[in-house]
C-alpha cells in the first residue's frame, strides 16, 4: 500500500534510520523508517536523489553525516525503481560508494528526476 508523505516527514525518517543504522555494514530492511520510506514509492525518488547528492563529502570519518546514510538512499532507490537506477552499472564497481553514487546521480539527471 502506497503511503503519502511530505518532505519533512521524509527528512525525519531518513534522519531516524541514519541515526540508528549508519554505522552498520548492512541495510536494515525491517527498520520502521525504512519500511515507511519504501511504502511512499516513486513520489520520494527526487528527494532520495537530493539526499544522495547531499552525502557527497560527508560519508566517512570525521566528515560522516549521521543524519544522512547514503546506503539507505541507494537501497531505497534500487527497490523503488525496480533496479532501473542500476541498469548498466559495472559489476567491478559493486560496493564502491563513490562509483555507485555517481552512477545513480547521473541516472537521476538523465531521467530529469533532479536538476
Amino acid at each position: 500500500m502506497k503511503v503519502k508523505m511530505d518532505k519533512q516527514e521524509f527528512m525525519d525518517l531518513v534522519k531516524q534510520y541514519s541515526n540508528d543504522c549508519v554505522v552498520l555494514s548492512f541495510i536494515k530492511h525491517d527498520h520502521p523508517a525504512y519500511v515507511k520510506l519504501l511504502a511512499a514509492g516513486q513520489d520520494i525518488v527526487p528527494w532520495l536523489l537530493e539526499r544522495l547528492r547531499d552525502s557527497i563529502g560527508h560519508d566517512r570519518g570525521d566528515y560522516m553525516d549521521y543524519d544522512n546514510c547514503p546506503w539507505l538512499t541507494i537501497a531505497l532507490l534500487g527497490e523503488i525503481t525496480d533496479g532501473k537506477c542500476f541498469d548498466g552499472f559495472p559489476d567491478d564497481d559493486a560496493g564502491k560508494l563513490v562509483k555507485i553514487r555517481d552512477f545513480i546521480l547521473a541516472w537521476g539527471l538523465k531521467n530529469k528526476l533532479i536538476t
